[in-house]
């Protein structure tokens, strides 16, 4: 909360929304940002046993008082991307637990964030894959190599936020 507060913001990305519930906290810090969520709900290599109908059941009711400020895109991340002509001030990926799909949704997030935008990766540190090269953090470390010199990073624990200081 520290790090975000006496920013202003305009355009929030969300990408894995769930129950809408982090999107709903967002829209109460910040009143004048428009909410672009990003979310198939639907079944994946991940959760395939989610009862997705219940899941979007209750997204749709906590975002309901939302409506005039939230534009919901019920489709993956890449499709979202493919199609997208918005940069976003404040980006939240919370999408695949996988690295491969983290890493790709990281490199479309970074090149549509504006200058001092903020990035936060969630569940940095997610470790329910046997496999650590499957895990979030095989991808997010990449892209922070790559990136390093256009990056500032902010805050590294169980979420990862940094600012993107430069193209």
């Amino acid at each position: 909360d520290y790090l975000l507060k006496n920013k202003t913001f305009h355009e929030y990305l969300e990408i894995g929304s769930y129950e809408g519930r982090s999107v709903v906290f967002v829209s109460e810090k910040f009143r004048d940002i428009h909410l672009n969520i990003v979310d198939p709900f639907e079944n994946h290599d991940q959760h395939q046993k989610i009862d997705w109908k219940k899941i979007y059941n209750n997204f749709t009711y906590n975002i309901s008082k939302l409506e005039n400020k939230v534009t919901v895109n019920k489709i993956n991340s890449d499709k979202f991307f493919n199609n997208n002509t918005k940069t976003f001030d404040l980006i939240y990926i919370d999408g695949s637990h996988f690295a491969e799909d983290t890493m790709r949704d990281f490199e479309n997030s970074f090149k549509n964030l504006s200058i001092n935008g903020i990035l936060i990766c969630d569940d940095f540190l997610f470790n329910d894959f046997e496999d650590i090269n499957l895990n979030p953090i095989a991808g997010l470390i990449p892209m922070l190599k790559k990136y390093a010199n256009k990056i500032e990073i902010l805050y590294i624990n169980h979420q990862l936020f940094l600012k993107k200081i430069e193209e």
